[in-house]
């Protein structure tokens, strides 16, 4: 067994209750667990999701001082302009840094390395003097990272050996925050082939009358699943049913 393989099996059960973490509790405990088993002092998770019921989350063990900046992560200045967020849409690697402003992945355009710097030169102002950290990358997410931390400054170099394991962490992290998003998150009511026509013809803007002519059937059965489809779907009226039916991926135009 090499030196990689071992590092990834010394944390074998934590990266399990990663994966079969059910909620936000039981995952900042195993963050917090496998933050401790690695060495360092502190962690910070931040995520913003494409999905509306999900939006921007995150989670943290920071003194309130630094924990402030996670609040207005998802800000557009914030977005623009925090190197974490850049390293995580731009799909560089996982980076360990220290507060004199060096870090492992300097193969990127000036301005951002320029904005790394400035940004790790600041950490150490709150005692934060070192780290790794994750960007985050998978269906549904516009942009996440997860940084952990030491309270004392290192040489980066130190930290190469646990990039593979915390790299394979995050994964499995991420694995269940997106299993428990879809868990959450609300889901079309079955509807049946008609209804779905109807509604597609709705959707894109035909009268019940016009319906009934494609479909070759009465008015006032198109109206009927028109109700029908917008009590399924808990809404009144055509136009609800249409913007709602668009927003739970029941129709497709």
């Amino acid at each position: 067994m090499n030196e990689q393989q071992r590092a990834l099996s010394q944390h074998w059960e934590l990266y399990q209750e990663a994966l079969q973490a059910s909620n936000l509790e039981q995952i900042q405990r195993v963050v917090a667990g496998f933050a401790r088993r690695m060495g360092f002092h502190n962690h910070g998770y931040a995520q913003r999701s494409t999905a509306a019921h999900d939006g921007y989350r995150y989670f943290h063990d920071f003194d309130p001082e630094w924990a402030q900046q996670y609040k207005t992560l998802s800000s557009p200045q914030a977005e623009k302009s925090d190197p974490r967020i850049i390293q995580a849409r731009q799909w560089y690697p996982a980076v360990s840094w220290n507060s004199l402003g060096r870090y492992s992945y300097e193969k990127s355009e000036p301005f951002m390395r320029q904005a790394v710097r400035r940004r790790l030169q600041y950490t150490g102002e709150f005692n934060i003097h070192g780290g790794i950290t994750v960007p985050i990358r998978a269906p549904g997410i516009e942009w996440g990272f997860m940084s952990l931390t030491l309270g004392h400054r290192v040489a980066i170099e130190e930290f190469s050996p646990l990039l593979l394991s915390a790299t394979y962490f995050t994964n499995c992290l991420q694995a269940a925050l997106a299993r428990m998003a879809a868990e959450s998150a609300p889901h079309a009511p079955d509807l049946s082939v008609r209804e779905t026509e109807v509604l597609r013809w709705s959707a894109l803007g035909k009268t019940s009358w016009e319906i009934s002519a494609i479909l070759r059937i009465s008015e006032a059965t198109v109206n009927f699943h028109v109700k029908r489809v917008a009590a399924k779907l808990g809404v009144k009226g055509r136009r609800a049913a249409v913007a709602r039916a668009i927003a739970l991926d029941a129709i497709r135009l």
